[in-house]
């Protein structure tokens, strides 16, 4: 590159370390103003809630739940956690759903497990409440049990699609359970990536880069026996063919109704069949008869969008490949 070349490099290398440390920087300013603001914020609600106090006292020992709600919300950011506790638990008397909600996250964070998880369910079988579905999800999390977790998350999202949080745990119990079905991962990831809270939107964006590297991966790895055939004409992982035969697994035949299944079982026998076919003193030749017999027609189907022809073609291949090599 030469002693000026060198230099350049270095050189860049310095401006885009400057560049990220002044985004390092930027980013713990936002966070430290906000936090700020929310202390100020904090400080002004006390501040007006002295005002209002005995109002509100007046109002929910009539049955006001605002007031109610109000009460124990403010006591509790005051410090006042025997009040907090007391209103809280008028609400839940009449099953209101701030309050089973509030109650049952302050129980959690108590270690109080049984109790947040009576009151987290309440909630939800009562009231429907995304959070307390999403406090639950946390909950059995934070305990190891992934299995427990997920359908809580899966009921948050159902209920709003924008849940960021439940969006992140959902994709972790699904990862964490070993799944594969990348569209839906990185569906979800991509909400929690919107989240405003920046832990979350950080380990959402480095999940999604893992789940991406790990998607083209499978990508170029799954189409075995094709694979296989393409390797011995000597051609690359990104030839037309192969690209071809990718395109068509993971459009059209992943959206038919017994797609999926097709896949994951080709996915089960194919390597044992190029296995067995690479222990062959006759490899090459079998290949080129499964190229001739097989692959050169589907892919003139794939050419000419006969997606049908080419999907019972290509079951009738593994089958066949199945059968004579007992794989």
């Amino acid at each position: 590159m030469g002693l000026m070349g060198d230099i350049g490099k270095t050189l860049a290398i310095g401006v885009l370390d400057g560049i990220q440390e002044g985004l390092n920087i930027a980013q713990d300013n936002i966070q430290k103003a906000q936090r700020r603001q929310e202390q100020q914020n904090i400080l002004a609600e006390l501040k007006a809630f002295e005002q209002k106090e005995s109002g509100a006292v007046r109002a929910a020992e009539n049955g006001d739940i605002e007031a109610i709600q109000y009460l124990m919300m403010m006591y509790h950011t005051k410090g006042d956690y025997q009040k907090s506790m007391y209103w809280g638990k008028q609400g839940i008397a009449v099953n209101n759903s701030m309050c089973l909600y509030f109650m049952g996250m302050m129980a959690f964070q108590d270690k109080e497990y049984d109790i947040a998880e009576n009151l987290l369910r309440r909630d939800i079988d009562i009231n429907g409440n995304e959070l307390s579905a999403e406090g639950l999800g946390n909950m059995y999390l934070s305990l190891d049990n992934v299995e427990a977790a997920e359908p809580y998350f899966e009921f948050a999202v159902s209920r709003n699609p924008s849940n960021t949080e439940s969006s992140l745990g959902l994709a972790v119990c699904m990862l964490n359970q070993g799944s594969r079905d990348f569209p839906r991962l990185k569906q979800l990831l991509q909400v929690a990536c919107r989240s405003n809270n920046y832990s979350t939107r950080d380990a959402a964006q480095k999940i999604l880069q893992q789940v991406n590297e790990d998607e083209r991966n499978q990508q170029n790895q799954n189409c075995f026996i094709t694979t296989a055939v393409c390797d011995n004409f000597g051609k690359p992982d990104d030839c037309y063919e192969l690209t071809a035969f990718r395109k068509f697994r993971d459009g059209w035949l992943k959206l038919q109704s017994d797609g999926q299944k097709l896949i994951d079982e080709y996915y089960k026998t194919a390597p044992g069949i190029v296995a067995k076919i690479n222990s062959l003193p006759n490899a090459k030749i079998i290949y080129n008869e499964i190229w001739d017999n097989y692959l050169s027609k589907c892919l003139s189907y794939i050419e000419s969008r006969d997606y049908t022809a080419c999907k019972k073609l290509y079951v009738k291949m593994v089958e066949n490949l199945k059968a004579k090599f007992n794989a």
